[in-house]
């Protein structure tokens, strides 16, 4: 079997080695100057063609799965009102993310902070990606949140109260995704309140902050 040895210019060298297998195998190497080959980051189809496939979005050659490939943070530290309206409507905490396959699957951890201004009303929330539920309760006659509170809990104008979920999505989507937090109280009456306390008492009471974190993991 022949090889090309390449000679360092102080020390070392590199050998190529042609396969040992019947047949011959073309390896292009790029015109101008450019990494052939560096790390998993840097591989592409315009830097390296021939017996290796390039890559097309719907899969990462040589990505182990289960190996992370990004992570996206969202926050909010802005303290906002809302009408409860029993209705769904968005906490403002959201984050969007691009996946690389398709195969990938999102990791999503949410972590809200909330006040509430009447007592003995159920609160709950869900997670959503763009407009699809992809964390929440049974269905049917039931609230298809995550968590539950009773709005009766002591001391309710003087604590924000958390909500905290995480789950694993599967997309099949290399598009731009947005997870966002939702939240749901049972009782039209009343107001919401993001990252303070009813009380809201400058000197006395914390202004909180609210996350949600997504991890694309490869599938």
């Amino acid at each position: 079997m022949s090889s090309i040895v390449i000679k360092g210019n102080t020390s070392g060298q590199v050998e190529i080695a042609a396969p040992d297998v019947a047949g011959s195998t073309t390896l292009t190497l790029p015109t101008g100057s450019a990494n052939i080959l560096t790390s998993e980051s840097t591989l592409s189809s315009s830097k390296l063609s021939g017996a290796l496939p390039a890559l097309d979005g719907s899969a990462l050659t040589g990505v182990s799965a289960g190996k992370v490939l990004q992570v996206v943070y969202g926050e909010s530290s802005a303290v906002t009102s809302w009408a409860a309206g029993a209705t769904w409507k968005d906490f403002g905490v959201s984050a969007t993310i691009t996946p690389s396959s398709t195969s990938s699957k999102i990791l999503v951890i949410a972590d809200v902070n909330y006040g509430f201004s009447i007592a003995g009303v159920a609160h709950s929330a869900r997670l959503l990606r763009d407009s699809t539920l992809i964390y929440g309760g049974a269905s049917g006659s039931y609230i298809q949140g995550f968590q539950a509170t009773e709005g009766s809990i002591g001391g309710r104008n003087y604590e924000t109260h958390k909500l905290t979920a995480s789950t694993v999505d599967s997309p099949s989507s290399t598009s731009a995704l947005t997870y966002k937090v939702q939240h749901y109280q049972h009782s039209a009456a009343g107001t919401v309140y993001l990252n303070r306390t009813d009380a809201n008492q400058a000197g006395v009471h914390a202004q909180t902050r609210s996350s949600i974190i997504l991890m694309e993991i490869a599938g």
